[in-house]
């Protein structure tokens, strides 16, 4: 899913995920730097059900970015 449908399925705004996928709240891939995101759907339905969270709460380790 693009950063557009992750914030239409969740009815969050766009920025909010982006947020959540930079920040590592939300796991996503990206080809390389300064690409568009790609998130799996059942990590969207994780993100979800932890109340789409764009801050940190401190049990959330930062996402390390992976070539696809």
């Amino acid at each position: 899913m693009t950063t557009a449908q992750v914030a239409a399925y969740a009815q969050r705004h766009q920025e909010t995920v982006l947020l959540a996928l930079r920040r590592g709240l939300l796991v996503g891939v990206q080809a390389a730097a300064n690409c568009s995101w790609r998130v799996h759907r059942k990590e969207v339905d994780k993100w979800i059900a932890a109340g789409c969270p764009s801050k940190p709460s401190g049990k959330h380790k930062p996402h390390k970015i992976r070539a696809a």
